[in-house]
């Protein structure tokens, strides 16, 4: 692997697959806001997060800014004005969050 950095942007040079570590690790050295650890599937909006546990336990949520958290379904209020939240998701249950300015 090689890294080039130029005034304004950095390059990334591979002649291998990344681990998925190494993908993230990379994300966060450009940058790139990452709302999970726990390699879960994610999709994030401005609106929704919706995360789908690959393994159970408790999974921590960082958001781009403060926000009301709550539940996408039942409106169920899950936190208030955080910047990352944490929820116990059973493995392959998939929760989606609501998030309020």
């Amino acid at each position: 692997m090689a890294v080039k950095q130029f005034q304004s942007w950095r390059s990334v040079y591979t002649m291998v697959p990344l681990s998925k570590e190494l993908l993230m690790g990379l994300c966060e050295y450009a940058g790139v806001h990452v709302y999970s650890k726990s390699f879960d599937v994610l999709y994030a909006n401005k609106s929704y997060i919706t995360l789908h546990a690959i393994t159970g336990g408790t999974k921590t949520i960082s958001l781009q800014g403060k926000f009301k958290v709550l539940d996408g379904l039942t409106g169920k209020i899950i936190a208030t004005d955080v910047r990352e939240f944490s929820d116990d998701i059973p493995v392959g249950e998939t929760k989606i969050y609501k998030l309020v300015k």
